[in-house]
């Protein structure tokens, strides 16, 4: 077992401190890194906005990160850290902060998980000033600040095991992205812009919503519903009595577990699970398309097969196929990620002094087209192993990321040697 030494952050990193104003944001250009994009360690660039390049010079002179930098949040989302790896154009966000490494006294991604240990964590919390509106810690006495590390070549050991998880994740990540993607490509192709199997054969008549091919039904969630189609419904509303934390309950899912495609059923309450048959159609099944409806709205999950069942809470929407032969969940789920679908939802949200919603009322008089049974099923089989594939590949980096969360408070602390860590074997049974 290597020694472990004490340092001040002064005798192995460089600190910079963010600008303190916000530019003017656009939607493509160099990134603007916020503390919104800022979780659990890692960068979500889907959370990220971009700078002009124009006032990305400006912005910049202060600080910009550059690859094996450590970034962190000094306001708000205190504790929060993350790893730059990239070489692309970037710059901090307001109450963000840079740790540039000293190479000769510590790996930089060692750093980056330092920070995120618990010695460096506690730290934290003793210098944090607890405000009326954010808390924030004084970054000007940083420097001074203690910070243990095991020798040079123990830390790179350590940052190999726990950034090959991390790599992993990402690239699981990217895989669901990119199997996403294929999927709303296929829709787009086929129901936006017409090109499906056959379209050759097929005129287009003026349905007098639109011109759609000949056999297509232009229709709404009203009919659908009326029809014993679809269902579309809220969650249970609970009281605080009835939650638990035992881990054997059923999920209470909210809008916060509601990410990019998948429920994450980290931090979720429970109900006793003699509640199952009391909610009825309150528990998920397979195949649902869920819809945060109150506060951030328009935050989607598909559950596939596979996925655990749980409870909606009332700020989440669920739309369910009865007849997936006539209405098959892929569809319905792409649909609702369509323009036709985010423009209705525009035009009808309304909004609290808390914050936005889409009632049910509008949700079941929203218009929609569609296609025949057999084209349906025809896309039905394209798409349903692209969203299975999404689903399995967002499950396994979750699990990888529990997994490293586990290891990482142990490793940088020293509780683990990691001489003695089979990798190799722990990953077998974290995704197994």
């Amino acid at each position: 077992m290597t020694a472990w030494k004490t340092f001040r952050i002064r005798d192995v990193a460089q600190i910079f401190d963010g600008p303190h104003a916000t530019p003017q944001k656009t939607a493509e250009g160099p990134l603007y890194l916020s503390i919104s994009s800022l979780k659990a360690g890692r960068f979500d660039l889907a959370e990220s906005a971009h700078l002009s390049d124009r006032d990305l010079p400006r912005w910049t002179k202060r600080a910009a990160p550059q690859p094996g930098d450590t970034l962190f949040s000094y306001e708000t989302r205190i504790g929060e850290a993350a790893y730059w790896g990239r070489d692309v154009p970037a710059a901090l966000g307001r109450r963000m902060g840079i740790l540039r490494p000293d190479l000769t006294r510590v790996d930089p991604r060692f750093l980056t998980y330092a920070y995120l240990g618990p010695q460096f964590q506690g730290v934290l919390r003793d210098k944090t000033i607890y405000g009326t509106t954010v808390n924030r810690f004084p970054i000007g006495e940083m420097p001074s600040w203690p910070i243990v590390l095991p020798s040079l070549a123990y830390q790179a050991k350590i940052a190999q095991i726990l950034g090959s998880i991390d790599d992993l994740i990402e690239n699981l990540q990217r895989q669901a992205e990119v199997l996403e993607e294929m999927s709303r490509a296929v829709y787009r192709e086929w129901f936006v812009n017409f090109h499906y199997p056959r379209h050759e054969d097929v005129p287009q008549i003026d349905s007098g919503a639109g011109w759609f091919p000949q056999g297509w039904n232009v229709t709404s969630t009203g009919a659908l519903i009326r029809e014993r189609i679809l269902e579309i419904g809220d969650g249970y509303r609970a009281k605080n009595s009835e939650l638990t934390g035992d881990e054997d309950g059923l999920p209470f899912v909210r809008v916060g577990n509601v990410r990019r495609g998948r429920l994450s059923l980290d931090g979720c309450d429970r109900l006793p699970l003699s509640y199952r048959s009391m909610l009825k159609s309150k528990v998920s099944r397979a195949g649902d398309v869920v819809l945060s409806s109150k506060g951030t709205v328009g935050r989607l999950a598909y559950l596939g097969p596979r996925d655990p069942e749980v409870a909606y809470s009332p700020q989440v929407s669920y739309w369910r196929s009865l007849k997936p032969h006539e209405l098959p969940s892929a569809y319905l789920y792409l649909w609702v990620q369509s323009d036709s679908f985010v423009k209705q939802t525009s035009a009808t949200k309304g909004s609290t002094a808390m914050a936005d919603y889409v009632n049910l009322t509008d949700q079941r008089r929203m218009s929609l087209v569609i296609p025949p049974v057999n084209l349906l099923a025809e896309f039905s089989t394209r798409v349903e192993p692209l969203l299975s594939g999404t689903s399995n590949a967002r499950g396994r980096a979750e699990m990888l990321a529990k997994l490293r969360d586990l290891l990482l408070p142990r490793l940088v602390t020293g509780q683990i040697d990691v001489l003695q860590l089979d990798l190799d074997a722990v990953l077998e049974g974290a995704v197994a």
